[in-house]
């Protein structure tokens, strides 16, 4: 599933660069979320794969991975008071940085992200966000808007077809059960 996401063709990964800085928003599918959550408590079932969809399957998940000049964004950080603000940005206040909208201009609710810390062994700062999912039967799109949290970036959108996230094969999680 993997590379069927990473596939642009299916609309589900949307990439672009402003300066040194580069943004890439891929949608992450729910049964992606569900077999993260239940491969990482060793043994599971079916019922555990119906709880995880109970869990999990009110929501819709973005990735957003930033790097600037090919690194992390704090491995690139100037200063120590520029480090200590970059910092604060990406572990306590992405949530305002960052909102989903349909086609309406709804604003869909924000639940949650994370931000883990890789300390220089990635080639990006990656992280997931959580939404509501939008239930509304007319909406064809979904925009993510990720607003300048301090790189110089502006505001930039970041627009997905629902069609594309309704089209994403479902997982076989006959073929992954212990």
């Amino acid at each position: 599933m993997q590379s069927y996401i990473a596939n642009e063709g299916h609309g589900l990964k949307k990439e672009r660069e402003i300066g040194d800085v580069k943004l890439t928003v891929s949608y992450k599918p729910n049964d992606l979320i569900i077999l993260q959550d239940v491969q990482g408590k060793g043994k599971y079932t079916m019922q555990d794969l119906e709880q995880a969809r109970k869990d999990f399957g009110g929501y819709d998940y973005f990735v957003i991975n930033i790097s600037r000049s090919g690194k992390e964004v704090l491995m690139t950080t100037s200063g120590r008071q520029e480090l200590n603000a970059e910092m604060n940005e990406l572990m306590f206040n992405m949530g305002e940085h960052i909102f989903l909208v349909n086609e309406h201009s709804d604003t869909i609710p924000f639940v949650d992200y994370i931000y883990p810390r890789m300390y220089g062994l990635a080639a990006s700062t990656d992280l997931l966000f959580v939404f509501k999912k939008d239930t509304a039967a007319d909406d064809r799109e979904l925009t993510l808007n990720i607003e300048d949290f301090g790189l110089g970036i502006g505001t930039n959108k970041f627009t997905f077809d629902k069609r594309d996230i309704l089209a994403i094969p479902p997982l076989d999680f006959k073929n992954t059960l212990n």
